[in-house]
């Protein structure tokens, strides 16, 4: 599996994702250059016609757009009330323009944004035994398990410091990089707060930028970082907190 990078970004439940989906396409803020596009039964991308579709196009449906360097982008509201609107890139470019994430932390309803390693994210959420074999990874034996609402046996991650969490109004997760706005001080951690945490400074924008470690970083080198963060914001209590069931 390619050893891709993901970007992830939060806006609010309520955010109008027709009004930023038209600031994307305008200001062509995808980071890459689209081709194709997967919405409804269309496939290649014109700016035009998407922007007249666009108006027919179901919220939840989702749409991937589709670089000619296997760039992706995807935009959904995951399923249920209250999930946030999230976009997530996938690349390969070690040297993906961050100042992206800036561009779109002054649209409305913008909580927080990451930066990490796709598949270190995918194996430390995946609760799925099933999905071991379908990848061909090894070690889902050694893996501690529990059951699920309907007594099926999955995979205990609960314990993964490295897990993303889905919220009301965002994503969590102690990533390698993080950017938190002013709605995520009031709902999680004041400003102050995480400013005292190693690796946190203001950017222009008045965002707080946290770093963990290199996007290469190692699990075991990242993996202490991202408990002392989680560890230093309660990590558990916010899930609790913002719980969507």
């Amino acid at each position: 599996m390619k050893n891709e990078i993901a970007i992830k970004i939060c806006f609010e439940s309520k955010t109008s994702w027709s009004n930023i989906l038209r600031d994307i396409v305008r200001n062509k803020l995808f980071g890459f250059i689209p081709l194709t596009v997967e919405s409804s039964d269309r496939n290649n991308f014109d700016e035009q016609e998407f922007l007249e579709d666009l108006k027919q196009i179901e919220r939840n449906e989702g749409i991937i757009f589709r670089g000619e360097n296997n760039e992706q982008l995807t935009v959904s509201y995951p399923a249920g009330e209250n999930t946030p609107l999230t976009f997530t890139w996938k690349v390969c470019d070690r040297n993906f323009d961050r100042t992206l994430i800036e561009d779109f932390s002054v649209m409305n309803g913008f909580v927080c944004a990451y930066v990490y390693n796709y598949w270190d994210v995918f194996w430390q959420s995946n609760k799925s035994i099933s999905d071991y074999g379908v990848f061909g990874k090894s070690g889902v034996e050694n893996l501690p398990k529990t059951r699920d609402k309907w007594d099926r046996e999955i995979i205990d991650v609960l314990n993964n410091h490295g897990r993303q969490t889905l919220l009301k109004d965002f994503w969590l997760l102690a990533a390698n990089e993080m950017w938190f706005s002013n709605k995520f001080f009031e709902m999680v951690a004041p400003k102050t707060k995480l400013l005292k945490f190693p690796g946190c400074s203001i950017t222009k924008n008045g965002l707080v930028y946290c770093f963990l470690e290199n996007i290469d970083a190692e699990p075991d080198q990242l993996r202490p970082r991202q408990k002392a963060f989680r560890d230093y914001i309660n990590a558990k209590r916010i899930e609790k907190k913002f719980s969507l069931i």
